[in-house]
């Protein structure tokens, strides 16, 4: 097993900018008795989801060498990807993504923090499916993951990157200041909070605040 370069004493690769290092794992979900399976691929420095695509038997290395490829064409290739020990990821992947010039790590066996993103990306992600209506389709799985992945990139303020959402935090985006208000200010500050749905999905929210000074 090749042993990660550049680990940390902790376990993790730290990437200072986008396209440093990926990570990529699949994961399970059931709908009544059926099984389907969820690949994605994840960057490290910004949480920002590249892509993450349904199918209906487990993915083969082949499957996870076109998502990176059609990741890497649209995004850049990465120095770095990280995936964990499952058999998709052994000989045919790894030679695969270092003719692309991309190091493959893969983590220990029973260390899952070393793939700690992915993982917790995919924890938010199955609270949200249990709530989503029963779709046994995998185009409308596909369309529905698409819809969750915009949110979570676009709308999804995310408390590591200090509350930017990972798209931000893949430009570079800075926040402005915050505001601050106090009670001493009166009741000239008038504060709006708005509720919508993203893309007409209920349980994908926006939620708006304003700030404006009474009439």
């Amino acid at each position: 097993m090749e042993e990660p370069v550049g680990v940390q004493p902790h376990g993790l690769l730290k990437p200072k900018r986008p396209n440093q290092v990926w990570h990529s794992d699949i994961t399970q979900i059931r709908i009544l008795w059926f099984t389907f399976f969820i690949a994605a691929i994840l960057d490290g420095f910004s949480r920002k989801i590249l892509t993450l695509k349904v199918y209906t038997k487990t993915p083969c290395a082949r499957n996870l060498v076109a998502l990176v490829k059609r990741a890497a064409a649209r995004h850049g290739k990465p120095k770095f990807i990280i995936t964990d020990n499952g058999s998709q990821f052994h000989k045919k992947f790894g030679k695969a993504v270092r003719r692309k010039r991309i190091r493959h790590v893969r983590s220990r066996v029973r260390a899952p923090y070393l793939n700690g993103r992915m993982e917790r990306f995919f924890r938010t992600l199955k609270l949200w499916q249990r709530l989503i209506l029963l779709a046994l389709c995998v185009v409308n799985i596909q369309r529905r993951l698409d819809s969750f992945a915009a949110w979570y990139n676009t709308c999804r303020p995310h408390s590591a990157l200090g509350s930017r959402t990972p798209e931000e935090a893949h430009r570079g985006k800075t926040l402005p200041k915050p505001v601050a208000y106090r009670t001493r200010d009166g009741p000239n500050i008038q504060i709006q909070i708005a509720r919508r749905k993203y893309r007409g999905e209920a349980r994908l929210p926006i939620v708006e605040i304003k700030l404006r000074k009474a009439a």
